[in-house]
């Protein structure tokens, strides 16, 4: 899996003009993984949820939309850099993580153990 993570800085709104800080983040699945997500349909896994700009909202991010990112990337916009560099670095720590370690374990069905208590 390879991720990349980027930000961006804007001026939105029509007439306010406020600065807005964007989170892009891409992905782009190894072929191995990609035939993991086929054969355990894993499409629908809900990967992570992100905040969505609009007040009281979240974005549920599915393994099968991370899939099928164009060239441009995920955006998550935020009011303030710090909210959009704690994103980021979320990113890195923990959902993308998260996701590369449950491809994994999803990979092979488990095997019989035995063991004595």
């Amino acid at each position: 899996m390879k991720v990349q993570i980027s930000h961006e800085e804007r001026k939105a709104g029509i007439f306010s003009k406020k600065t807005v800080y964007s989170v892009i983040h891409k992905v782009e699945f190894s072929p191995e993984e990609q035939a993991i997500i086929k054969a355990r349909k894993l499409g629908d896994i809900v990967a992570w949820v992100a905040p969505d700009p609009r007040p009281g909202m979240e974005y549920a991010v599915k393994i099968s939309y991370l899939a099928s990112l164009k060239p441009t990337g995920f955006s998550i916009e935020f009011p303030t850099i710090l909210e959009a560099k704690e994103y980021a670095e979320e990113l890195k720590t923990k959902h993308f993580p998260n996701l590369k370690a449950y491809l994994t374990v999803s990979a092979d069905v488990a095997k019989t153990e035995s063991f004595e208590l």
